[in-house]
């Protein structure tokens, strides 16, 4: 019976070792918050990326669209080939040689890249490692889920990179307003390519506005809405257009033209971007923000009765309103529905805006000063 009884033991064993041999591969766990989700193998295939580069006087990084291999790391691999320089022969690289990063990690939206130490000895200019940074942050942030990039050197943060470009904390893709350079040999390059039926797109000023958009900072998915177009007429000999821009619910206006004459076989190219709002400065120290609902206003002495949201002690404390008065020269902007995203969030654009535009019953958001005055304002008019 003991004989028995041991066989029975040491069969059981045999089988539970057979079909338990799947338990000797790792264990795939679920990613903790915040970590990204790691394949353990390269996915097959090409995947289109966004990288830029500088034009020929070092003015402007310009997005270049490349076909490479499916890689489980995409952000590393899209650093790797931003390091390695551009395919177009009008754009130049501005990353130094010979440079490879130690790790590249994303981790809650923003992407860690850690260079070695002797970085900062490789660059020729702060120009090119200005130039070199932005087109760091806007290639990583073409991606989803990417909204910032984190620079480390030997894994630490640095102050500065090479000059005085700050590197200490997150760098964000921004908008910038003014004029946008353009290359007058690469303007004959492209229109050459448009001979071959390359690059058809440069024909619409719409589409230019959309994709040579991401020279300024925009994204394909931001809005974009045609709002003016004229042929060369006798006040000007160049066609010209203009398209709205929303990003990141900020309206913008892109001016474009044709450089190369106009008719419809002709380029179109960004001549500026213009914000249509003006910048609401941060808060400073003992300012506060408040909302609420207007219940009266005098228009002459500048003064709102609000009905506010979100009372709270600290508030009662300051004795924040009912009555507001408005800063002659306060910043007011207004908010307005343009539309809904595809899962059903409305989507808004904010312009600035005059006292008149206010109207009873409207939300308001305020920056109050110290001394309890508001010096911006927000009409919520949706």
């Amino acid at each position: 019976m003991k004989k028995k009884h041991k066989l029975k033991i040491f069969t059981t064993l045999f089988v539970l070792m057979i079909f338990s041999g799947c338990s000797l591969r790792p264990i795939e766990e679920e990613p903790k918050p915040g970590q990204p989700l790691i394949s353990p193998t390269p996915k097959e295939g090409t995947i289109e990326i966004t990288l830029y580069f500088s034009d020929d006087k070092l003015m402007e990084v310009i997005p270049e669209e490349r076909q490479v291999e499916k890689d489980y790391n995409l952000e590393k691999l899209i650093v790797e080939q931003l390091l390695n320089g551009p395919n177009d022969e009008t754009l130049r690289p501005v990353w130094p040689r010979g440079l490879n990063p130690l790790t590249v990690e994303t981790i809650g939206g923003i992407t860690y890249v850690n260079f070695p130490r002797d970085i900062n000895y490789k660059f020729e200019s702060e120009l090119k490692s200005s130039l070199a940074v932005e087109s760091l942050v806007k290639s990583l942030t073409e991606l989803p889920g990417i909204n910032a990039v984190q620079i480390l050197i030997e894994g630490k943060k640095q102050h500065f990179l090479y000059g005085n470009v700050n590197i200490l904390e997150p760098l964000y893709r921004q908008v910038k307003v003014g004029f946008i350079y353009n290359s007058s040999l690469r303007n004959q390059k492209l229109q050459q390519r448009i001979e071959k039926g390359k690059e058809l797109w440069r024909l619409d000023p719409l589409e230019v506005a959309k994709r040579d958009g991401r020279i300024a900072g925009f994204k394909l998915t931001d809005d974009f809405k045609l709002k003016f177009k004229a042929d060369q007429n006798l006040n000007s000999m160049v066609s010209t257009a203009v398209v709205e821009a929303v990003h990141q619910e900020k309206a913008y206006e892109i001016r474009l033209y044709q450089p190369l004459g106009s008719g419809e076989e002709k380029i179109w190219v960004i001549d500026s971007v213009v914000a249509k709002f003006t910048e609401i400065a941060p808060l400073k120290e003992n300012e506060q923000r408040i909302t609420g609902h207007v219940m009266e206003f005098d228009k002459e002495k500048r003064i709102i009765t609000m009905d506010r949201e979100y009372k709270d002690v600290l508030d009662e404390a300051k004795k924040v309103g009912p009555k507001i008065f408005v800063l002659p020269d306060a910043v007011i902007h207004i908010q307005e529905i343009i539309g809904k995203s595809e899962n059903g969030k409305i989507k808004l654009k904010e312009v600035d805006a005059k006292f008149d535009d206010i109207n009873l019953g409207e939300k308001v958001s305020m920056v109050l000063t110290k001394d309890r005055k508001a010096r911006a304002l927000i009409i919520h008019a949706y």
